[in-house]
């Protein structure tokens, strides 16, 4: 089964520390070990996410500037669609 985690800025502080959520997604992997992905969202500095992005290059990592802020994390495990184009999170 996979799993899901989502972070919101209640108090909009417009900042969330990559180096926490990212192994908070990792801490899901028993959920689905066959991809992960974050969706960060808000009006911060993206540039230490796109780091930490760089060093893990099966993780689907996207960003996106608003005036809200907030996370998702996913965790995939491929049962029925096998390919990539399935990979989540998907953002439009």
């Amino acid at each position: 089964m996979c799993g899901i985690l989502g972070v919101i800025d209640l108090q909009n502080n417009h900042s969330f520390n990559p180096a926490t959520i990212f192994p908070m997604g990792d801490a899901m992997s028993h959920r689905g070990p066959d991809g992960d992905g974050f969706l960060f969202v808000g009006e911060q500095d993206f540039g230490e996410v796109k780091e930490i992005g760089k060093c893990r290059p099966k993780t689907l990592t996207l960003t996106r500037p608003h005036k809200n802020s907030f996370v998702f994390a996913h965790r995939r495990l491929s049962i029925i669609d096998l390919s990539s184009v399935a990979n989540q999170p998907m953002a439009d």
